[in-house]
């Protein structure tokens, strides 16, 4: 099963497609954006097991990436990929 989100974060006006995909028990994830910040979280996360996607904050990949893009805090994206990766996997 493949879900698609679209978003449109807000101030930045930064559009962004998620597409994640389920491979057996991991998920696939494509972002396409014209936000560089959101593209370089792309380039860390292209795929994430079930723990991955149910981690605490603390702990999970995607907030880490998040991180280490220099994304703004409150961003919906990294909740995005979760919430879309989560949903590909029911």
């Amino acid at each position: 099963m493949t879900t698609e989100v679209r978003i449109n974060p807000g101030a930045c006006q930064s559009n962004v497609l998620i597409k994640a995909k389920k491979t057996g028990s991991k998920v696939k994830i494509n972002i396409e954006s014209d936000c560089s910040k959101v593209m370089k979280l792309s380039e860390k996360i292209k795929e994430m097991d079930r723990l991955d996607v149910i981690r605490r904050m603390s702990n999970n990949i995607v907030y880490k990436a998040a991180s280490e893009a220099n994304m703004h805090s409150a961003c919906p994206v990294p909740c995005a990929i979760l919430k879309s990766s989560k949903q590909s996997l029911i």
